[in-house]
């Protein structure tokens, strides 16, 4: 059946749901396809945008209700099989519709994706240039960058240079959000909007593991700062003005210190963060050794706003980092953490688990590796090899690639064989890795930073104590978000995702136990970041414990224990013996830290309480307990009356 020919008028724009990975705290924004959206505009009549991990409508009703006579979908590894469900339906819909696939999956896996999915065509590389001559009519045979298929096969026409001249871009259309009522947020920063957005594009380095070799040849191009600075306060008009995070998508953005130096200059001559009339930060991705060379550009970076820095440190293994060509001495990743953090930087490290040349008892040094070296943050992914990259060639030449679901392409699941360990212990360390670094000490640390960050965006006011609870609170569910993420992904049924998402639990609780963070407060005690005066006045002499017990094994697996003073906190312990002559005693089963999924509000309530009937939910000391609620509202109506003033992230 013959397809539709363009000039295309109607035009839907797909984003599948699927697994986020690492990132399962943000709502990915469809950035690529925004800046479809926005390039094409003038072009066609009608344009929409359908996020499936948002819409509250069923797909087959919305393109019923829509009629598009062209469809484009873009597709990360994990959005394969659900983009091959939209797919699908768009043609039981209407076979005669043209589907574009594009991105980083459809550029690097073209062949799977031909072969598992109805697309008629694929838009390698960038997109714009491409998929506007799609819309407009031009004949597949003659537009560079497409890849389509014939009835003699599949055809790859030649690839299309790159846009030069990223200034002549149109801004992405987000305003498309609206009309389907998509509201993207950060889960870890929720007093915060939140948005994407690109400076430059590509990247000039080499690693194996990477995906941007392939998708930009290697190289990197900017925007003007100018340019830049205007969608900055688009986005923030967007928002309604509201306090702001954005995530600078680009994997390099010192590659080319002056634009982005010029960029910082901009936002600190608008007054970013001095005031209500702005107030946006940012997150950037940089290479450690750009952090050493331009440490007077990191000054301005941060004063700009832009605190927050993703590094990708990958090992502690100078080997390690030879055979995936990152190549960057540990002697300048320390140094570039160092700048950094002296600045009140927070730096995100990342790490690749599960290399060949890495043995079990190596993996578990990287946590304390990050914190030793001053990391505030640490994630750590699991070697993955994506379709195009140097790692993908390597793995699958060696025939180690044995997962077929791409789902389980995300990072948090092994998906390639290791000459040491299983994929299940490899998924377990992985959790385990998550919890010997997200300790206490890490959210104190993180408010100790904020106090001597340089710039507007310093925390004016020392943090209370229901800050670090929120904070705690949010790591926690952090936490809980990874596991609930990996149980997912092993079986339908309840039971299995129960009990993988319990021994998922179960090892980042055994990493708890950690004597670094008992260490930690008494280099650091808590008051010294934390007002706690009130808090250590009413529980002054008090010993507080909480009991996690291993139900099948009649033990305890994790044992905190928190001393108070008159100045509040004074000592935390992590173990896993009960100590006696506590005040107040929480001890739970730890099966009650599993929820169904999916259960309402009240159906929670029952299943707490269930708990508690059967004993698996134990308080003693339930005088403190009324007095700590109390002193929780009290504290809850202070924050409100002063308008919350606490931290700037």
């Amino acid at each position: 059946m013959d397809l539709y020919n363009g000039p295309f008028s109607r035009v839907m724009l797909i984003f599948p749901h699927g697994s986020t990975g690492l990132s399962f705290a943000l709502n990915p924004i469809p950035l690529g396809l925004e800046c479809l959206a926005g390039f094409i505009r003038e072009e066609v009549a009608e344009m929409m945008l359908f996020d499936e991990s948002l819409d509250k409508e069923p797909f087959s009703r919305v393109i019923v209700a829509f009629k598009p006579d062209l469809v484009a979908v873009s597709m990360s590894a994990t959005e394969h099989d659900t983009g091959k469900a939209l797919v699908a339906k768009v043609k039981r819909y209407d076979p005669r519709i043209p589907v574009i696939a594009g991105g980083f999956h459809p550029t690097g896996a073209h062949a799977a994706v031909f072969d598992d999915l109805a697309v008629d065509a694929i838009a390698r590389g960038e997109g714009e240039l491409t998929f506007m001559d799609v819309v407009k009519g031009k004949p597949w045979r003659d537009i560079a960058g497409l890849s389509f298929r014939t009835p003699g096969g599949i055809v790859h026409n030649p690839d299309r240079e790159q846009i030069q001249d990223l200034d002549a871009l149109p801004f992405p259309a987000r305003d498309m959000r609206k009309k389907r009522g998509y509201v993207y947020k950060n889960a870890l920063m929720p007093d915060r909007e939140y948005d994407l957005m690109y400076f430059g594009r590509g990247c000039w380095g080499k690693c194996t593991f990477c995906c941007e070799p392939y998708f930009s040849n290697g190289r990197q191009r900017y925007r003007s700062p100018d340019r830049a600075f205007e969608e900055i306060m688009s986005i923030y008009d967007l928002h309604g003005r509201k306090p702001l995070r954005i995530l600078i998508s680009d994997p390099n953005i010192l590659g080319q210190h002056k634009p982005t130096e010029r960029l910082a200059e901009l936002l600190i001559a608008a007054g970013n963060g001095w005031g209500h009339d702005v107030d946006i930060t940012f997150q950037v991705m940089s290479r450690a050794e750009h952090i050493v060379m331009h440490p007077d550009v990191v000054e301005k970076m941060i004063r700009a706003g832009m605190i927050s820095w993703e590094l990708g440190l990958e090992s502690s293994s100078e080997e390690d980092l030879k055979i995936t060509n990152k190549q960057i001495p540990l002697e300048k990743q320390e140094k570039a953490v160092s700048i950094l953090r002296s600045l009140g930087g927070e730096v995100l490290g990342t790490y690749v688990i599960g290399l060949e040349s890495q043995s079990k008892a190596f993996i578990k040094t990287l946590p304390d590796r990050g914190r030793m070296v001053g990391c505030a943050s640490c994630a750590f992914g699991i070697a993955t090899p994506f379709p195009g990259s140097g790692f993908w060639d390597e793995m699958d030449a060696k025939g180690r690639i044995f997962e077929k679901n791409w789902a389980r392409f995300d990072e948090n699941n092994a998906v390639i064989t290791h000459p040491e360990m299983t994929p299940k212990e490899l998924e377990d360390l992985r959790s385990w890795c998550m919890g010997r670094f997200w300790n206490l000490d890490v959210v104190v640390d993180q408010i100790r930073i904020q106090e001597i960050r340089v710039g507007p965006f310093r925390r004016k006011y020392k943090a209370g104590l229901k800050d670090f609870l929120q904070s705690v609170g949010g790591k926690l569910l952090f936490a809980a978000s990874a596991g609930g993420e990996l149980a997912g992904k092993h079986g339908g049924k309840a039971d299995s995702q129960k009990d993988h998402y319990m021994k998922s639990l179960r090892a980042i609780f055994s990493a708890f136990v950690n004597p670094r963070v008992e260490k930690y407060f008494q280099a650091h005690p808590m008051h010294e970041s934390v007002d706690m005066r009130q808090f250590g006045r009413l529980f002054s002499g008090k010993t507080f414990q909480i009991v996690l017990e291993n139900p099948a094994r009649k033990t305890s697996e994790f044992v905190l224990v928190v001393t108070i003073t008159r100045q509040g906190i004074d000592k935390i312990s992590i173990g896993r013996k009960p100590v006696p002559g506590y005040n107040l005693l929480l001890r739970a089963n730890s099966e009650v830290l599993y929820v169904p999924p999916n259960l309402t509000q009240i159906q929670i309530l029952r299943n707490s309480l269930a708990h508690v009937k059967a004993g698996n939910l134990r308080l003693e000391g339930w005088g403190l307990v009324v007095k700590l609620i109390l002193y929780g509202i009290k504290e809850a109506l202070a924050m409100k009356l002063t308008n919350g003033k606490s931290g700037t992230n």
